[in-house]
């Protein structure tokens, strides 16, 4: 019963995450271009503005980066809900992870479309590493994890009692 409780809670969190980036995509240009000043504003005394190309701004770094963390936070909440369900649909799982995480980069793109912002493949692709990233972060804490654990039971002596 407890397992059925977080599969929930990580479906919700995927189903959330996933808004999110909607309601995003769904903002019009002087919306998001208020979010991004005020991110800007933030970090400009922190970053040498001289040191971009004049074709990239921080603005532009700035809307760049939150495609990228928006996607790698879905990718480690789709990543969580599938490393805790992969026992019973491991294979057929993964691969519906990635189709995933790749259509709600492009319906991500789509729905700027219609807001008078522009739609290209290149956000696709950052949209879609960043998820990708995500993923990896969750399968490099599990490795830690497991390699972590591996180590106090080899400290302990490794003592496995077998029940006979």
């Amino acid at each position: 019963m407890k397992k059925t409780y977080i599969t929930v809670i990580l479906f919700v969190l995927v189903i959330s995450a996933t808004v999110f980036i909607f309601c995003n995509s769904s903002k019009n240009i002087e919306a998001t271009y208020h979010d991004s000043d005020s991110v800007v504003e933030m970090i400009k005394p922190i970053i040498d503005e001289t040191s971009f190309k004049k074709e990239y701004t921080i603005d532009f770094w700035v809307r760049k980066a939150a495609h990228g963390i928006e996607f790698c936070f879905l990718g480690i909440c789709v990543a969580a809900l599938l490393v805790h369900i992969k026992n019973r649909y491991q294979k057929s799982f993964l691969g519906f992870g990635f189709f995933y995480l790749l259509l709600v980069a492009v319906i991500d793109e789509f729905i700027q479309s219609f807001n008078e912002r522009t739609s290209c493949v290149e956000d696709i692709v950052i949209d879609f590493c960043g998820a990708v990233v995500g993923l990896i972060l969750v399968a490099l804490l599990i490795v830690l994890y497991k390699f972590i654990k591996q180590k106090k039971s080899n400290k302990s002596g490794g003592k496995n009692y077998e029940k006979n």
